[in-house]
């Protein structure tokens, strides 16, 4: 009997090790003890094999090459790996393929062009560039179809309009009450018919009339649910995002994102949205540490994202001496003790490198430039302005974690102060306050101000 504690969810457990063991709490594949008998690797590989041969998706191939991985020389688990990697690739493909046939079939703009670029990434698989060619006449064909559409509604207007003048005070009331009342009633209808597209057009057009925001969260929300409850957590993750505010489509956003790959999340979610990876301590009274939850600030076309933590996640000095950012004990601590706890080997793999340039002016006023290579930074005072455009949107909340520390919490909105990367001539360095504003005049390093980290990350 073996003692377990899975890497995913915290969960302990004890298992005779008679096969593959997993989670029994959340699924994942757990790591191999040392010390197998041989009838346990057997066993194990004899279920890696049967796994291996009725795997579909990518992430059941994935588990069981680590499988395989971790048997190292036993039988031919070699071999395997190489076969599960082959496999591997043909599933994502697969998966990839039937994402853009289903992008299709929603008879959208936005959806034809996601289509078209992921069969374009596809190139010759299962004809890919054949319905790329397809997706591209029906997009045609739709923005054509739908600037008919604008010219009609145009002339409709034109016509409404006349009216209006005619009749006075009468066609005005129609305007205002009949016609609204009309099209929602009408969209309401398309959407119980399962014609999303275009009754979500007409709510959206709608803007705040009546209740048509919540009702288009609502339908989203409810297709979400019906994603996740057939497993299509992909299309749940994308639809949960849309309802946000709704209900509780964020605390299911946050766990079906856990169940996502970093690579999964971002292809369907967009700047503005939340994205789960790696774990930090955040509650300090729930054993374990809890997954970190990002904002995406930033898409490059490159395919290049930008992340900046929701939480303030820890607070700590910046620097015992004064100096720029790649001289800061802080910079150090974020890229080697914070990178090599809160991520897995894989999960960092997909953190980039990046060479991070601040500027800054010495105590002679003259403009510097700091450059360093790193993989966890701050914000600079001028991209918390950039990605951030009020005090609002730059207040970061501090997790419970810091309730009780030295990090200065503002009682009203629960924002805490957190430092920038960027320094003053005269040592200080600057950072958002509780209600969002940048102090320039800054503080001296050896505060202790919250850590808001950023990363670049690459699917």
């Amino acid at each position: 009997m073996a003692s377990f504690k899975c890497t995913e969810c915290s969960f302990s457990f004890e298992d005779e090790i008679n096969g593959i063991v997993c989670c029994p709490d959340c699924g994942k594949v757990m790591p191999l003890p040392p010390n197998l008998t041989e009838d346990q690797l057997e066993k194990i590989y004899n279920e890696a094999i049967l796994v291996m041969g009725r795997a579909k998706r990518s992430a059941n191939i994935e588990e069981t090459m680590f499988i395989f991985e971790q048997l190292g020389d036993y039988a031919d688990s070699a071999e395997q790996v190489q076969r599960c990697r082959i496999k591997l690739i043909d599933a994502q493909k697969d998966e990839k393929f039937a994402l853009a046939m289903h992008k299709m079939e929603l008879e959208t703009v936005r959806a034809y062009r996601e289509a078209i670029a992921l069969f374009e990434e596809l190139g010759e698989w299962k004809g890919s560039s054949f319905k790329a060619d397809e997706a591209r006449v029906k997009l045609q064909a739709l923005i054509e179809k739908n600037e008919k559409r604008k010219d009609l509604i145009f002339k409709i207007t034109m016509i409404v309009s006349a009216i209006v003048l005619v009749l006075g005070l009468l066609a005005w009331i129609i305007i205002q009450y009949l016609v609204p009342a009309i099209r929602y009633s009408w969209a309401l209808s398309r959407i119980e018919k399962e014609q999303y597209d275009k009754g979500y057009a007409i709510l959206e057009d709608l803007g705040d009339y009546k209740e048509a925001p919540m009702e288009l969260k609502k339908s989203k929300y409810n297709r979400a649910l019906l994603y996740e409850t057939t497993g299509d957590l992909l299309n749940a993750c994308d639809f949960y995002d849309q309802a946000r505010g709704y209900s509780d489509a964020d605390a299911r956003l946050y766990n079906v994102c856990k169940s996502l790959t970093i690579e999964q999340q971002l292809s369907v979610l967009g700047v503005g949205s939340p994205v789960i990876l790696g774990v930090y301590e955040q509650n300090s009274e729930v054993e374990g540490k809890e997954a970190i939850e990002w904002i995406i600030v930033d898409k490059k076309d490159d395919g290049k994202v930008l992340l900046v933590s929701k939480y303030v996640l820890e607070g700590t000095p910046y620097s015992y001496s004064a100096g720029p950012w790649g001289k800061s004990e802080l910079c150090a601590w974020l890229n080697t003790s914070f990178l090599t706890n809160s991520f897995a080997s894989a999960d960092r793999s997909n953190i980039l490198e990046q060479n991070i340039s601040t500027i800054y002016r010495d105590n002679e006023g003259n403009e510097k430039v700091d450059l360093i290579t790193g993989s966890i930074f701050l914000l600079s005072d001028s991209e918390a302005r950039q990605y951030f455009k009020t005090d609002d949107d730059r207040c970061a909340p501090a997790t419970q974690h810091l309730v009780g520390s030295p990090v200065h919490i503002n009682e009203g909105n629960g924002c805490a102060h957190y430092w920038l990367r960027t320094t003053t001539p005269d040592g200080n360095v600057m950072y958002i306050n509780g209600a969002g504003g940048v102090n320039e005049e800054g503080k001296l390093g050896e505060h202790v101000l919250g850590v808001r980290p950023a990363m670049w990350v690459t699917p």
